[in-house]
């Protein structure tokens, strides 16, 4: 079983803090089992 604790990330300085986030809570959700699917692409 993984461990729970412990840092999600760790972001150096001059890291771009919007995109960070959308990482970190894109990886959050799928580790956690709350990702989404993705939407289908209209043709």
């Amino acid at each position: 079983m993984p461990s729970r604790a412990g840092a999600a990330g760790i972001f150096p300085p001059g890291t771009n803090i919007p995109l960070a986030a959308e990482k970190l809570l894109y990886e959050l959700n799928i580790r956690l089992g709350f990702a989404q699917r993705e939407v289908a692409k209209a043709e």
